[in-house]
């Protein structure tokens, strides 16, 4: 093989899927850089490259002004480390990143679009950049047939220049999982142990839906009083929304979480989970359709992202229609009456992600980088 494979990220702070991929590439002897572009320095996913004696560079960006100058810096470093594969992730990765790998005449320029939609419906002055990034690329991978989609049809990307690779997952990790660390969280976050948990893992944006859960889960609460309203990852842009829908509830009805590292853990305590983006094509992904599902947690969804490819409703999910608090009520409330369409939701998830194994995404990546161009 030879050759590097130099990944470039930006604004990444912890990232659990990159330290899986960091690990295997590793163990399977393909020599990994990252290049870092974060307002941070000292991150907890920079210490875990350190320890894991990972090569890596840093470079700080406080603003938009940096850009050319970060660019040509990443270039002379892109220069230094030879022949070379460069991989760039998120939008300044690959604005930045590219720019780079473009000036230091690198062959291979390969990038993966982790977003869908979201410029065209909400910040249309960058889908410029999105182009710009598109023409830098020699290779654009596609984590979802809607990603794939939205490259074509509203972008014009060429279909051989995309290659869909879907996310993969160390999928155990979701299932063995010590009792301790699910009762830290429990004692820590204070999530009450006699409540039936129903659960969200979004940031407070207007794309993830999260408010219709909300209304959803006033009408449940007022005929089960039992159960307990869960919002992890909160904050975000359109948190004076969430705030005026949480402020309908009884306050004791519900808890939130700005972060939390054992993600896996987190799932162990959610008892019913909902994920309900807008429309069908503002995800790119939505991992955690499938991080749910692999957790054994029976959960609620709208078709958005990679649910379009392999959610089917009844079988290993309830599916509503988007903005629909009323149809998401229903579908907690099936949930909870209904044991064995609950069991059915949990044993049919955990078989339908298998699809999704680590081992999977390795050997796609491995075939683009190594394949003759």
């Amino acid at each position: 093989m030879g050759k590097k494979v130099v990944y470039i990220l930006s604004q990444v702070d912890k990232a659990v899927a990159f330290e899986w991929l960091a690990e295997e590439f590793q163990n399977k002897g393909i020599e990994l850089v990252f290049i870092l572009i974060n307002d941070r320095m000292d991150t907890p996913f920079s210490n875990f490259l350190k320890n894991q004696k990972v090569e890596f560079y840093t470079f700080p960006l406080k603003s938009k002004k940096q850009y050319i100058y970060t660019a040509f810096k990443i270039s002379k470093v892109l220069k230094r480390l030879g022949n070379v594969i460069v991989h760039a992730h998120l939008f300044e990765g690959g604005l930045i990143g590219l720019t780079a790998a473009k000036l230091a005449g690198v062959k291979r320029r390969i990038y993966t679009r982790h977003h869908s939609t979201s410029h065209h419906e909400y910040f249309p002055n960058a889908v410029k950049y999105d182009r710009l990034i598109n023409w830098l690329a020699t290779d654009i991978i596609a984590i979802s047939n809607n990603v794939k989609e939205v490259l074509i049809e509203k972008e014009n990307v060429s279909s051989n220049k995309i290659t869909l690779v879907e996310h993969g997952f160390k999928l155990n990790q979701f299932r063995d999982v010590e009792q301790e660390r699910v009762q830290k969280l429990y004692s820590y976050h204070r999530i009450p142990k006699d409540k039936t948990i129903i659960a969200t893992i979004s940031r407070y944006v207007e794309l993830k839906g999260i408010e219709y859960v909300i209304e959803a889960f006033n009408q449940l609460n007022r005929i089960y009083p039992e159960t307990h309203l869960l919002l992890a990852n909160s904050g975000g842009n359109y948190e004076s929304v969430i705030r005026n829908k949480l402020a309908e509830l009884n306050p004791d009805s519900y808890s939130e979480i700005k972060f939390e590292p054992d993600l896996f853990a987190l799932y162990k305590v959610i008892d019913i989970f909902c994920h309900v983006p807008i429309n069908s094509q503002v995800e790119a992904y939505g991992q955690t359709y499938v991080e749910a599902l692999a957790a054994g947690v029976p959960s609620i969804f709208t078709l958005s992202g990679i649910a379009k490819d392999f959610i089917v409703e009844e079988k290993n999910a309830l599916v509503v229609n988007y903005k629909s608090s009323d149809e998401i009520f229903l579908a907690m409330k099936r949930i909870l009456e209904d044991r064995n369409l609950k069991n059915s939701l949990i044993n049919n998830g955990i078989v339908s992600v298998k699809r999704f194994g680590l081992n999977q995404m390795i050997d796609s990546l491995k075939q683009l980088y190594f394949s003759e161009n």
